[in-house]
Formats: structure tokens, C-alpha cells, sequence
């Protein structure tokens, strides 16, 4: 045997004796019936699947895009809401600036409020008014009312405006710091609220 010999292999012949069964048209069917069957189920299947992926994806793109349109909901929420408060705050100090002028004795509360936070009864106090308030208190005030007190005039003042002076500080019991003082403590109780 040569070289070439070698790379070839016997043929043999095949057995004839097993005769091959030819499917009948009936099993034909039946065999294409089953593919398309299992056909249709993949791809069911698939479908099904390829669906689900393309509702998730459309959720998430509504999600973001209501997201993208609360965004600025918040922020005008946030803005009118301090808008709100600022205007709240004008229509206590127009109201609060009337009441003065209609009942000045009711200035003599900040007087007293003010000697009660320092605590220090005895503490001479130097208190700055506008001077048409002055001329008030002094009509409201009783003898104990102003005792250890010092009211000087100040035009830079406006009506219902105080500014005590003590020893150890000053004390800012304007309008606006009075009505930011309420308005700060009533946010922090309705937090507490919440």
C-alpha cells in the first residue's frame, strides 16, 4: 500500500434489507401541523416577550417625562408659597401699623413683651420710637408702666416700630421682625404638625 493508499477509506455497500418507511400524507401533516404549532408558540413566546420589553420601555419614558413636568410644579409650589408668606406678611404690617394708630396703648404690650424676654426687670431701658408712638404711650402709660424706661424719639422708625437698648444688647422689636418671628413660629409648628 502507497501513501496515497491510505487516506482513502472502504466503501461498503449499504444494507438494503431494512427497507426506509416513506411517511404517509396523513403523518406529513401531522409532522407539519406539529412544526407550525411549536412555530406559532415560539414565536408567541417571543412576541409576548419583545411586548413586555417595549411596555417597560414606555413606562420608563412616561415616568421620566412626568417627572420632567412635576420638576417645575415643585418649583412654582415652592415660589408661591413664599410669595404667600410675604404677602401674608405686608397684610399683618398694614393691619398691625392701623391698629397702632387707631389704639397706640397696644404699644405698650411691645414694651412689656420686651422687658419680659430680657428677664431683667430692673434694667434700665432705652427704647426708640417713632414719635408720634411716644406721644402715645405716654398718654396710655400708667406711672409703673415706663419705670427704668427711656423713650427717645426716632423718625428713622415708623409707626409700631421698636427698638430697645439695654446694658448688655438690643433687642429688634420692629414690625417686621415681630411678624417674621410669628411667622417663622408658626412654619415650625405646622412642620411639627405634619
Amino acid at each position: 500500500m502507497t501513501k496515497q493508499d491510505e487516506h482513502y477509506d472502504n466503501w461498503e455497500l449499504p444494507n438494503l434489507a431494512k427497507p426506509r418507511a416513506i411517511p404517509t400524507l396523513k403523518e406529513l401533516e401531522e409532522i407539519r401541523q406539529a412544526a407550525q404549532d411549536e412555530g406559532q408558540r415560539q414565536g408567541y413566546q417571543q412576541g409576548l416577550a419583545q411586548a413586555q420589553d417595549e411596555i417597560n420601555a414606555e413606562k420608563q419614558k412616561i415616568a421620566q417625562v412626568l417627572q420632567v413636568l412635576n420638576e417645575p410644579l415643585m418649583v412654582v409650589s415652592e415660589v408661591v408659597e413664599k410669595d404667600l408668606v410675604e404677602l401674608c406678611k405686608h397684610v399683618m404690617q398694614a393691619l398691625l401699623k392701623r391698629e397702632y394708630e387707631q389704639k397706640p396703648e397696644e404699644l405698650l404690650g411691645v414694651i412689656k413683651r420686651a422687658r419680659a424676654e430680657l428677664m431683667q426687670p430692673s434694667l434700665q431701658l432705652v427704647i426708640h420710637m417713632n414719635p408720634e408712638d411716644i406721644a402715645c404711650v405716654r398718654n396710655a402709660a400708667s406711672a409703673n408702666d415706663l419705670v427704668n424706661c427711656q423713650l427717645v424719639e426716632d423718625q428713622t422708625l415708623g409707626r409700631g416700630d421698636c427698638m430697645v437698648n439695654t446694658d448688655q444688647g438690643r433687642m429688634d422689636a420692629t414690625l417686621y421682625h415681630r411678624i417674621e418671628a410669628l411667622v417663622s413660629e408658626s412654619l415650625a409648628s405646622g412642620v411639627n404638625d405634619e
